[in-house]
């Protein structure tokens, strides 16, 4: 055969040519299926605003609304993930910080220790825009 033909290689096998068989999607339950549709009208601009939000949210258009209109807890975006990865882990450094403290009431270095982590509570409040009283 010359080059750049196709068809049954040597031995049995497919040649370049061939296209993979499809495999089928599972079937869902009767339940999960969606068969219902909802037609909702929109402005050009208000469309726009929806695409970007779903976008943003990393979520297709159905699904930002499903999400939305039935109470459905909306994933985190990169940023928003990484920053509850950095309030996790600053709360288990203060955790072990508190288990210290009260290892060892009775040292000064425990109330300052306690002073510094009423200091940064109080950080931690005014990120989330939640002045200090």
């Amino acid at each position: 055969m010359a080059t750049g033909q196709t068809g049954a290689g040597q031995g049995g096998t497919p040649s370049l040519g061939t296209r993979p068989r499809r495999r089928t999607p599972p079937v869902k339950e009767k339940a999960m299926l969606r068969d219902r549709l909802l037609k909702v009208r929109l402005t050009s601009e208000e469309l726009a605003d929806i695409q970007a939000k779903a976008e943003a949210a990393g979520l297709t258009v159905s699904d930002l609304a499903r999400c939305r209109l039935l109470d459905y807890r909306l994933r985190q975006s990169g940023p928003e993930r990484e920053l509850l990865l950095h309030l996790a882990r600053i709360g288990g450094n203060i955790n072990q910080l508190a288990r210290w403290a009260n290892t060892y009431k009775g040292r000064i270095e425990t109330i300052e220790m306690i002073s510094r982590l009423d200091e940064i509570q109080c950080e931690i409040k005014n990120l989330a825009g939640d002045p200090c009283s």
